[in-house]
């Protein structure tokens, strides 16, 4: 029998209590403590402490392993690289609920996550803190970058490609061949059937860009 791996989870919000569940129930790790920039005294989730990142990078009892479980992917991103500033041995965990499937020949990044339901097909490679919420699918030969997000039911058809940090919404499909680029929203139940340009709003069915971001605009 394997020993869950203890870890810690930044963030204390509706996707840090989702990513904690799935470590739990995954029984690959145990969830130690949430941190947080400034909790409430005593605040709890799921039953383990939430602490303040003062107290978690100044202390040595809590674990140097975890994930950064902010919604927001430019965010996101941004606080795994305040982590490694203030613990440079720390090391990002891979969450997979255990009723997602992950195919033996795929690749998942550290501090990525993916939720119950989703599919990860042949050969896929998944970026470094990406998120595959519940039902998503990630068709074979797909490359995600870094910090993306497939929100509930998104789908991708084959050898797609999706830039850093961007964000596909609900019930979302990308067709097979396309690529979309970084720092992109596409709506909920968008089709995308054609290539969309980096720092994209595109909605529609089919999808077309509608207007230009700037990187970390929000979303949520």
């Amino acid at each position: 029998m394997v020993t869950p791996r203890p870890i810690v989870i930044f963030g204390a919000g509706g996707y840090a209590k989702c990513v904690g569940d799935a470590a739990q129930v995954s029984g690959a790790f145990d969830v130690v403590a949430f941190i947080d920039r400034a909790p409430a005294p005593g605040a709890t989730l799921l039953g383990r402490p939430v602490i303040a990142e003062t107290a978690y990078f100044s202390g040595a009892q809590f674990p140097r392993a975890g994930v950064a479980a902010i919604g927001d992917n430019f965010v996101r991103m941004r606080v795994a690289a305040t982590i490694l500033e203030g613990a440079p041995d720390f090391q990002f965990a891979s969450v997979v609920h255990p009723r997602a499937s992950i195919a033996g020949s795929a690749r998942l990044g550290g501090g990525s996550v993916v939720l119950a339901g989703a599919v990860v097909n042949a050969d896929a490679v998944i970026g470094l803190h990406a998120t595959l919420w519940s039902n998503a699918v990630v068709e074979h030969d797909n490359v995600l970058g870094n910090g993306v997000t497939l929100a509930p039911a998104a789908a991708l058809g084959g050898s797609v490609r999706i830039g850093d940090r961007t964000f596909l919404g609900m019930g979302s499909v990308v067709t097979q061949g396309v690529v979309v680029g970084a720092d992109c929203v596409v709506g909920a139940g968008a089709l995308v059937t054609r290539d969309v340009d980096d720092l994209k709003l595109a909605v529609g069915a089919p999808a077309r860009a509608i207007r230009t971001r700037s990187p970390g605009d929000p979303y949520l």
